[in-house]
């Protein structure tokens, strides 16, 4: 019923039968305060998650170690809110209230925060416009994460969902291949790249965080197309951290790895310990560590790597995560890992510890190039 309708409701019984006013007023100042409306509740709701990131926000500011910066992120008042906008949906399922609520769990929830939003937005709210942003959230493998995907690229009216759908589910086949480019099977890749050049065709000029769609497609499809074993890596000249010229191609006659990193990412950090290891057992022979950093402040930069010893050399990239090198080379998350063979042609990407140092080993035990 309609708060106009339980109005009329309410004024029509007092009229009709006249006891229930004064027992109205015959109900101690005690009794529980009437109902309030969903609208007011999620107000309240969303007021409260906007002082706890305002707080949270100073507080990052003021930090001054790593620790502290990653104790932090943990603290993140979006998280810690799910639950309450999850239990406000729950409360008043099917009510647009419910939509806002679920659309704030799918974004910035958990994976099983996620993957439990998505019901009753599929059932409820498939012509919803909020969609848009639930399916550029939805990244998972889930095979009920996909199933939304090609329900709302199939169903929904509205034009931004169909294509954020698109290009989610683009970047779930990417992901089933392994990035189609860690040795996965070709089927995946195929999909990606259709679904890829659909956005393309069909979806370029919708916003995305790296400017539109298709311009994130279009880097997309250049990855699947260009950075893939068997192709040769494209040259990368620039300098350095320090200022000095660097190039990627006079390593040839040398493995490579190739690293995108940076000393704000966590992951990058905690990748040191191995990459000194690694660089300490690859001396006389030919190879090489080579960095691409994303680091925003260049003198703080240069102190890091003096107090943790990284003494290979990184391309400077601009100060940041957008830089020119890193865009080319379509990089979305920090590290990623290129391994070149002596000839400059990748053959392997993002592997890690123990894998790494298999296909370098195994990389050096090749015949060296023809001059």
């Amino acid at each position: 019923m309609s708060r106009s309708g339980a109005w009329f409701a309410a004024a029509a019984a007092a009229a009709v039968f006249p006891f229930l006013a004064s027992a109205a007023r015959a109900v101690p100042a005690s009794a529980a305060p009437p109902a309030r409306a969903p609208r007011d509740l999620y107000d309240d709701l969303r007021r409260e998650l906007d002082e706890a990131r305002r707080v949270w926000d100073e507080r990052y500011a003021a930090a001054r170690t790593d620790g502290e910066r990653e104790r932090l992120c943990v603290e993140h008042p979006d998280a810690l809110f799910v639950p309450r906008f999850a239990a406000l949906a729950a409360e008043h399922p099917g009510d647009r209230i419910a939509l806002r609520s679920l659309v704030f769990v799918a974004v910035h929830g958990d994976q099983g925060d996620q993957l439990a939003a998505l019901g009753p937005l599929e059932q409820d709210f498939l012509d919803a416009p909020e969609l848009a942003l639930v399916c550029a959230a939805v990244r998972s493998t889930n095979p009920t994460a996909q199933a939304f995907l090609q329900h709302a690229l199939d169903g929904s009216p509205y034009r931004e969902v169909r294509g954020q759908a698109c290009y989610s589910l683009a970047q779930v086949a990417l992901e089933h291949n392994g990035g189609a480019v860690r040795g996965g099977t070709a089927q995946p890749a195929r999909r990606a790249e259709e679904l890829l050049e659909e956005v393309v065709s069909s979806y370029a000029d919708l916003r995305h965080s790296r400017g539109t769609l298709g311009t994130a497609a279009e880097s997309d499809l250049y990855e699947l197309r260009e950075l893939v074993p068997g192709k040769l890596a494209p040259d990368i000249a620039g300098e350095d951290v320090d200022g000095e010229p660097l190039r990627l191609s006079d390593y040839r006659g040398r493995v490579v790895v190739l690293v995108f990193w940076g000393d704000w990412s966590r992951d990058s950090r905690a990748a040191y310990a191995h990459e000194l290891l690694l660089v300490k057992r690859m001396e006389g022979k030919p190879f090489a560590l080579i960095g691409v950093n994303s680091d925003a402040d260049r003198l703080a930069l240069r102190e890091a790597v003096g107090q943790k010893g990284l003494a290979w050399r990184s391309f400077w990239d601009g100060g940041g995560t957008t830089g020119p090198i890193a865009t080319r080379w379509n990089v979305k998350h920090w590290p990623t890992v290129y391994v070149l063979d002596q000839e400059g042609t990748i053959r392997f990407k993002n592997l890690y510890g123990r894998e790494l140092d298999r296909a370098v080993d195994g990389l050096l035990q090749e015949p060296p190039p023809r001059n």
